[in-house]
Formats: structure tokens, C-alpha cells, sequence
């Protein structure tokens, strides 16, 4: 199941590159210069001025996360790991309540 998972990450890093670094600017472009002035002849209200500047606030939080989900890849390709996410969260359903980390839990296996 690691292999799939792999490529199902991977598939997931280039999409969320392709439509969040490559088409999501075109559609914010096209918002505010193409937008009801393109088939309309009149400026953007308001509102829509609004909308556009809330979708142009979007942008640097995908950038974020794609550097983030690039962290993820190099991580997993520097070292050969298990998952990239925190150790010391508690797994779920454990029955002796304790909120022993993954690493102690190996270490007592």
C-alpha cells in the first residue's frame, strides 16, 4: 500500500500545482480584467471588486501550502520514512488510554 499511496501523493502535488499555481491566477486575471466589462459595458462594482481581491487573498495561501506539500516530497524522498506527519500525535482507539508516541510504542513492540 506505500507505493500507492506514493503515487496518489504525487498525482495529488501535481495536481494541486497545476490548478492552484497555473489556473487559479488565470481565473483571478481574468476575473478582474476580463470580467463584466468583457461582455458588458460597465466597470465592476463593489462588490465584485470585493470578490476579486478575496480570491487574489487566496494566492499566497496556496503558495504556502505548496511549499508545505514540498517539504512533504523532500522529506520523503531525503529519508526513507515512514510518514512525514508528527510522531507524537495519539492514535486512536488505543485500549490502555495512554498517550505514548508512535516511537515508544515501537521501542515496547
Amino acid at each position: 500500500f506505500d507505493a500507492l499511496a506514493n503515487v496518489f501523493f504525487v498525482g495529488f502535488a501535481l495536481t494541486f500545482a497545476y490548478t492552484r499555481l497555473y489556473l487559479y491566477p488565470q481565473v483571478i486575471y481574468s476575473a478582474h480584467y476580463r470580467g463584466p466589462g468583457h461582455f458588458f459595458s460597465r466597470n465592476h462594482n463593489a462588490v465584485e471588486n470585493s470578490l476579486v481581491y478575496l480570491l487574489t487573498s487566496l494566492l499566497p495561501i496556496h503558495c504556502f501550502w505548496f511549499v508545505l506539500i514540498l517539504g512533504v516530497v523532500k522529506k520523503a524522498l531525503a529519508s526513507n520514512i515512514d510518514d512525514a506527519r508528527s510522531d507524537d500525535e495519539e492514535e486512536d482507539g488505543q485500549e490502555d488510554g495512554s498517550k505514548a508516541s508512535k516511537k515508544e510504542r515501537k521501542k515496547k513492540a
